[in-house]
């Protein structure tokens, strides 16, 4: 059962995470479409649902590494009172931030690459 604390911690990790393999997702299906297909499932094994698939899967993993640190530094302030060192919180506070950051950047940047694919093919709208 989870505690208190450990929503907290995984809340401001999550949601960014959510939105931005969200943004990947439709990015890189406007990016990559398949309009003329015969069976649904048939668009995840396109290059565009692989792409998508090895992509999130970067993301994630990188994202979970990066909050390894900020997450132990808070591990350790509540249980022990265990401040860290100045370098190794500033560290621990930049991979936090990163985490945040990574997922959102890379679903602005394929949301707006595939608006831009679409424009140029003139399906805008």
């Amino acid at each position: 059962m989870m505690r208190w604390i450990d929503h907290l911690v995984v809340l401001p990790v999550i949601l960014p995470l959510v939105t931005g393999l969200t943004g990947l997702a439709l990015g890189l299906g406007a990016r990559f479409p398949r309009f003329k297909i015969d069976n649904a499932a048939k668009i995840a094994t396109g290059f565009g649902g692989v792409v998508y698939m090895l992509l999130g899967l970067t993301i994630l993993v990188l994202d979970v590494i990066l909050a390894v640190a900020p997450t132990m530094r808070l591990q350790e302030w509540l249980e022990h009172g265990h401040v860290a060192r100045p370098g190794r919180l500033a560290l621990s506070i930049l991979a936090g931030v990163a985490a945040v950051i990574l997922p959102l950047a890379a679903g602005v940047i394929a949301v707006r690459r595939g608006a831009a694919h679409l424009q140029r093919a003139g399906m805008d709208g």
